[in-house]
């Protein structure tokens, strides 16, 4: 062959990529992500006077529909003004230009957050990716994830849903069906299902490290660290949580009537006191009273005289939050509290001050010093006389058929943790039963985020 001829294709090939390449960066599908702010752990800060929410969703991502994760977005609020939260962007290839000019409304405006939240590529809006999250439907009670759109110059004030979330939201979604009440307690005080109010007795121990990898979760009537190295006695029983919808679990604002028909929650125990209940619901003393607990164990509970003032939980603002955690303090390693190392669940309901029903696990089935996941369900939604179930680690140990639901509409009396020694996460209360894939999700989601020596 003709060495100019090869010299000439060459010179054409190379012409032509040049000008694919170039046309490839003019597209934006090389496009360098912004590099003037970033996470804040990896050192970048925010705009003067914004503050950082960082209980929601950041990254890069790709808004501007390059192709590239190019684009910085995140949760920001005016600081002292919670209300103007909003989600904003900063642009890729705008380097020093406004990091706040791509945005979503505002709290204030209408705007609504959530921590279960996600960005996806939007099916119709050119590549650009939409911010999600689920939400409820303050009329129906129906749980749905809803995405703002992104549009050329920011997120759109008309939403849409998502009909195929990623399955990390399905099964979110899942767990959501039936919920009355979901404390997680991992990184903060909140009911996910944005029922309940909750008051702080003693000196209950929430967790405070945001987003850790792991999480002692709710900590009660703990032993301090220098009693339990010094053999110390243990503290008093002072510490619980008083909860319900506004002071009281009210049951009949829904048709059918929302009848509590699953408890679940992980449970970590320090040491079993007489009488502990995880959690108890009642019209006052033994009426309409519905418990579960453990049977077994040393002294007494604090008489109630003798509990100290309440407080109520406080939600976390985003300019009061510090750092993103990757794990919880150290464990505190000291003797056990003197104590059985075994105890009986119990799970009763009570009509005024008789009782219904009893539904127990073998002796022995409560540890100490290790995380136990614990249910209890229905098996049957609709009926009034339904099959209890308990199941520990996801392995059923007890079944009472012809149970009873609580007759109670109204359940003014409702704590949790009363003379608990230890740790509570996850903690969840449905109207529908908890069987099944869905009970197994549900651990599976919790495990994880429990700390392996609280």
């Amino acid at each position: 062959m003709n060495w100019s001829v090869i010299i000439v294709v060459a010179l054409l090939v190379g012409y032509i990529v040049s000008e694919t390449v170039g046309g490839t960066l003019k597209e934006g599908f090389a496009v360098p992500r912004r590099s003037d702010i970033g996470r804040i752990e990896d050192g970048w800060a925010e705009e003067a006077g914004y503050v950082r929410d960082l209980r929601y969703t950041e990254g890069f991502t790709d808004i501007q529909g390059h192709g590239v994760a190019a684009d910085f977005c995140r949760a920001v609020a005016l600081r002292g003004d919670p209300d103007s939260l909003h989600i904003a962007c900063a642009l890729g290839t705008r380097d020093g230009m406004d990091t706040m000019e791509y945005k979503s409304m505002t709290v204030r405006e209408g705007f609504r957050m959530s921590r279960d939240d996600y960005f996806r590529a939007g099916a119709s809006n050119k590549g650009r990716m939409d911010y999600c999250r689920i939400l409820k439907d303050r009329d129906t009670g129906e749980w749905y994830s809803s995405c703002a759109i992104a549009s050329r110059t920011g997120f759109k004030v008309e939403e849409e849903r998502d009909t195929i979330p990623p399955p990390a939201i399905r099964d979110l979604l899942e767990a959501y069906d039936g919920i009355l009440t979901w404390f997680r307690w991992v990184d903060d005080e909140i009911d996910y299902a944005e029922n309940a109010d909750v008051e702080s007795h003693g000196r209950t121990e929430f967790p405070s490290m945001l987003r850790p990898v792991v999480s002692r979760g709710l900590q009660l009537n703990r032993h301090a660290a220098a009693a339990r190295v010094a053999h110390q006695p243990a503290m008093p029983l002072t510490d619980y949580l008083r909860w319900g919808e506004k002071g009281a679990l009210t049951l009949d604002q829904a048709i059918p009537p929302r009848q509590i028909r699953a408890i679940s929650f992980w449970i970590w125990w320090d040491a079993f006191e007489k009488g502990a209940r995880v959690v108890e619901c009642s019209r006052g003393g033994k009426k309409d009273l519905m418990w579960l607990g453990v049977e077994g164990g040393g002294h007494e509970l604090v008489p109630a005289a003798e509990r100290p003032f309440a407080r109520s939980a406080q939600e976390v603002r985003p300019d009061v939050i510090q750092s993103v955690g990757q794990l919880t303090e150290p464990a505190v390693v000291g003797p056990a509290l003197p104590s059985a190392k075994a105890a009986t669940y119990v799970f009763e309901i009570w009509d005024e001050e008789q009782r219904l029903m009893r539904l127990e696990s073998p002796m022995g089935a409560a540890r100490t010093d290790r995380w136990q996941h614990v249910a209890v369900t229905v098996t049957d939604g609709q009926a009034w006389w339904p099959t209890w179930q308990m199941w520990i680690d996801g392995a059923l140990v007890a079944t009472k058929t012809d149970g009873r639901l609580s007759p109670a509409l109204e359940l003014t009396q409702n704590f949790i943790g009363r003379g608990i020694r230890g740790c509570i996460q996850d903690f969840r209360v449905y109207s529908k039963p908890l069987i099944g894939d869905k009970l197994q999700t549900a651990i599976a989601w919790g495990r994880p985020k429990l700390h392996p020596l609280p």
